[in-house]
Parts: C-alpha cells; sequence; structure tokens
C-alpha cells in the first residue's frame, strides 16, 4: 500500500479536536451497538443515529476548515484572526446548504 500524504502543518491543537470528536462518534456507535443487542425501542435507536450522523457533519466542517487553511496557507502565510474567522464562517455556512 502506497503512503498516504502527511500534512505537518495542521495544528496539533486541530489534530486533538478532530481526534475528540471521532472518539466520541466511536462511543455514540458502541452504545447503538449496545442498543440494538438489548433490543431497545427503533426510534430511540434512529435518535441516536442521528445525533452521529450530525456529529460526523461537525467533524467534517472541521476537517473543511482544516483543508482550506492549509490550502490558503501558501497563498497567505500570514493569516490572521480575522481570516481565519471568516474561513470558519464561510465552512459553517456551505455546510448548512
Amino acid at each position: 500500500m502506497a503512503a498516504l500524504p502527511t500534512h505537518p502543518s495542521l495544528p496539533e491543537a486541530d489534530v486533538q479536536r478532530i481526534i475528540r470528536r471521532l472518539r466520541r462518534i466511536e462511543g455514540q456507535a458502541r452504545g447503538v451497538q449496545k442498543m440494538v443487542t438489548e433490543r431497545q425501542a427503533c426510534g430511540l435507536v434512529l435518535t441516536q443515529l442521528e445525533a452521529m450522523r450530525a456529529a460526523l457533519q461537525r467533524t467534517k466542517v472541521e476537517l473543511s476548515i482544516c483543508h482550506v487553511r492549509q490550502t490558503l496557507a501558501g497563498q497567505l502565510p500570514d493569516m490572521d484572526a480575522e481570516t481565519d474567522l471568516l474561513v470558519r464562517e464561510t465552512i459553517s455556512t456551505l455546510s448548512r446548504l
């Protein structure tokens, strides 16, 4: 298997935030498995699946923000906090469409 590209410029804080989100989703998945094993009401399971879907969507937004930051880093090496905020707001808005 070929080596996957890495992104050494990804800040450690971003990595840790995304990992926390993924671990939370992993815990939700285990909880849903337990609910099904215990034969809990399908409506309750569906509610938990929707919570997982929303958590995955939020994780996608975070990764999209990281991707745009990395893409812009070469063009805007001195990206300030205001530009970073604009990136976050734009990605968040687009994710709701």
